[in-house]
């Protein structure tokens, strides 16, 4: 929805696309388009006509879209954050090595980029399988010359070398700059940590409040959409740590529960 609105595109279109069921295709007319602002410019048989005779390209006035601010940008960047740290090693590591300053805050130590880099390589090492999902609305952002950000991260880690899994929930709190996009600080201290955690029950259960939202509240909402969207962003990286919604031949209506991909009962 940001990209649309980014791109001048009414957000109205995404509330169309998801009303239509996924085995069919709805082709937009001409009219719909230029309503949704997909088209940019009018057919030629519509160009204005000159007193002297001479045709003159038509023009379309496109909608002023203001800057994010840098509290959507910092958000929008922790967002990015922790879906990159869920992603494979190679992606996650690539990502995070382009978001830390030279020097950094490191919980509590003032270290180099390359230390941290080195640590989070090592801890991926250790927990290749990892899904951190951060709790809707426990953000806070304050932004100055830089943004201090915070909030409450859940996470499930597997290590499937060593049979083992790691599942909890932490603050988190960076200091970043809009000016640069780097993290200048991190810290944030473990609150619980689940004993013998064989499943992603945090993660399941946020995709659980975000699927009711979605699937609960008016489809013309902007608060639904966005619910839609996190729903489909945490089931991601549910499927991304080898868990599946539903099962083989089941409808919509079916499905039930998450599992273990490939578990049939």
């Amino acid at each position: 929805m940001t990209y649309l609105i980014e791109m001048g595109v009414d957000p109205k279109l995404l509330q169309l696309s998801l009303s239509i069921p996924s085995s069919d295709i709805r082709y937009l007319t001409a009219g719909e388009m230029t309503q949704f602002g997909v088209t940019t410019s009018l057919p030629a048989t519509n160009q204005n006509v000159t007193a002297n005779g001479g045709n003159t390209p038509p023009t379309k006035q496109m909608p002023t879209i203001a800057a994010p601010s840098d509290e959507t940008r910092a958000l929008r960047f922790i967002a990015e954050y922790h879906d990159a740290w869920s992603r494979a090693n190679p992606d996650a590591l690539a990502f995070m090595s382009t978001v830390y300053a030279e020097s950094v805050g490191f919980y509590g130590k003032a270290v180099s980029r390359d230390e941290v880099l080195n640590e989070k390589a090592a801890f991926a090492e250790r927990w290749p399988v990892r899904a951190y999902s951060v709790k809707h609305s426990s953000e806070r952002v304050v932004c100055a010359s830089t943004c201090a950000v915070s909030g409450v991260v859940e996470w499930f880690a597997h290590s499937p070398r060593r049979a083992k899994s790691s599942s909890g929930v932490a603050d988190f709190s960076l200091t970043w700059d809009p000016s640069t996009s780097r993290i200048m600080s991190e810290t944030g201290p473990v609150l619980a940590t689940d004993r013998k955690a064989r499943e992603p029950v945090r993660i399941i259960s946020q995709w659980q409040d975000q699927n009711g939202q979605c699937r609960g509240g008016s489809g013309d909402s902007d608060e639904t959409r966005e619910a839609c969207s996190r729903r489909e962003a945490i089931g991601a990286k549910l499927q991304a740590v080898g868990w599946c919604y539903g099962r083989e031949g089941e409808y919509g209506y079916q499905m039930g529960e998450w599992h273990v991909c490939g578990r049939q009962c």
